[in-house]
């Protein structure tokens, strides 16, 4: 901070207030005049500052200032000449708006920022109860600027998230409205005080900056704030419009917890939704692959049934006639029963096949529930009882598969079982020996009781 900015300040902080927008300066000592009336001069305009008369002990020098044009640099030079600082003592008028200026108590100056549309504040103003201020960008109370700027942007990142503005308000008070899904509107009359300001040392700002994002990298920031207003709706709810900055900046960290859980808990549904999505498609596709294998496997099965259907109607070489050759009959039942092995030993290796690929569908079943199961963990208790639910329910189907598949391997060797046992039931131990003509057998009777 420049000399010349200390003084000015020290200055400012020995102004009495003597009538409504009205101050005395008395001179302090220690201060040359000259340096007084320089400083006057170079910042009594930014901060709204009109010298309406100068007194030399005690002595009006108003009239005749006015007689040679006011109080211009060149007279108050004349000044110096004639007085030095303990003699005299300076009238001043003062004023404030919005750039700023002299403001005779802290809540003028308060209400100055709260009302504003934008709020900001001023490069250049002083509070006379207060005794303080800020010149350009040296102040005499840092800490008390900072949370000045904190509250500024605070209030700008809250109007950034409203949804509209009350500009109606009889009182000409700035409200925020919020609105919500889940219960009415929130309210949110703008004010500062003192215990705001203090609050607003310890707030941290990062969450609503990061609300504020307009950036399209910014993660789920439609969801993000859609949970902020139900947030604010949860907390703030049953409060009164004038009460609800109080209740946020008091309770700023148990808010931003509130937000921070809340969120949690929809990405929790979101990775809900997500995993019940999977499990859905990871389940209709097992299913599918086990009932392709079944399927499979019963279309091999139908060749047992063509096969069965081969022996009736293939009576002629199935079951020949012992009289057109014996030999010739038994070649004929010996290459049927081995075409009937061979065609079954092929349903029974394909079977077997089958049984291989339903392995390998259980084993990348687990490998992906257990990529699921572990997400799962991350999510709710309502997860884990639907991937249970869906593991169980494909279990189930994989030993219903693997049992029908157990009972089709040993259905392929029925055709050749029903062969043999139509065998025995055709020819019988006897007629295998080649009497098996019953006319024939018929005609050596009759002739032997002949004779």
């Amino acid at each position: 901070m420049s000399n010349t900015k200390k003084i000015f300040l020290t200055l400012l902080t020995a102004l009495k207030i003597t009538n409504q927008n009205r101050a005395s300066l008395e001179a302090p000592k220690e201060i040359e005049l000259k340096d007084i009336l320089n400083c006057i001069f170079t910042y009594g305009s930014e901060l709204r500052i009109k010298i309406e008369d100068i007194l030399i002990n005690e002595k009006s020098l108003k009239v005749p200032m006015s007689a040679y044009g006011g109080f211009i640099e060149k007279n108050i030079q004349n000044i110096c000449e004639r007085a030095t600082s303990s003699d005299i003592s300076i009238n001043i008028s003062y004023s404030f708006d919005s750039s700023g200026g002299i403001f005779t108590t802290v809540n003028e100056f308060y209400d100055l920022i709260a009302k504003a549309k934008k709020p900001k504040v001023p490069n250049n103003f002083y509070i006379l109860d207060r005794h303080t201020g800020r010149v350009g960008e040296d102040s005499n109370d840092d800490k008390f600027i900072n949370a000045l700027n904190k509250f500024v942007d605070f209030i700008n990142y809250f109007s950034n998230l409203a949804h509209y503005y009350d500009e109606k308000s009889s009182q000409n008070i700035k409200k925020l409205i919020f609105i919500s899904e889940r219960d009415k509107p929130i309210e949110v009359e703008v004010s500062l005080d003192e215990e705001i300001i203090e609050r607003m040392h310890s707030i941290d700002l990062s969450l609503l900056k990061e609300l504020c994002e307009e950036q399209q990298a910014a993660l789920k920031l439609k969801e993000k704030r859609a949970v902020f207003y139900s947030s604010l709706s949860e907390f703030c709810g049953n409060y009164s419009p004038s009460s609800v900055l109080n209740k946020i900046t008091s309770e700023w960290i148990i808010f931003e917890n509130l937000f921070l859980n809340n969120f949690s808990a929809y990405l929790n549904d979101f990775k809900l939704d997500k995993l019940k999505k999977e499990l859905a498609e990871s389940e209709l596709t097992f299913s599918s692959s086990i009932s392709d294998v079944i399927n499979d496997s019963v279309t091999k099965l139908l060749a047992i049934s063509a096969s069965i259907a081969a022996i009736a109607l293939l009576r002629r070489f199935s079951f020949p006639n012992f009289d057109e050759g014996k030999w010739l009959a038994i070649v004929s039942i010996l290459v049927f029963i081995l075409g009937l092995g061979f065609g079954s030993w092929l349903v029974y290796r394909i079977i077997l096949a089958q049984q291989d690929k339903l392995e390998s569908v259980e084993n990348a079943k687990n490998m992906l529930f257990s990529v699921l199961r572990n997400k799962e963990r991350q999510v709710s208790e309502l997860a884990r009882t639907e991937l249970s639910s869906v593991i169980n329910s494909l279990d189930t189907k994989l030993d219903n598969a693997r049992r029908s598949l157990s009972l089709f391997s040993r259905l392929s060797f029925l055709p050749v079982f029903i062969y043999v046992l139509a065998l025995m039931f055709a020819y019988g131990g006897p007629h295998i020996s080649g009497n098996n003509d019953t006319a024939q057998l018929e005609t050596h009777k009759e002739s032997t009781k002949n004779n």
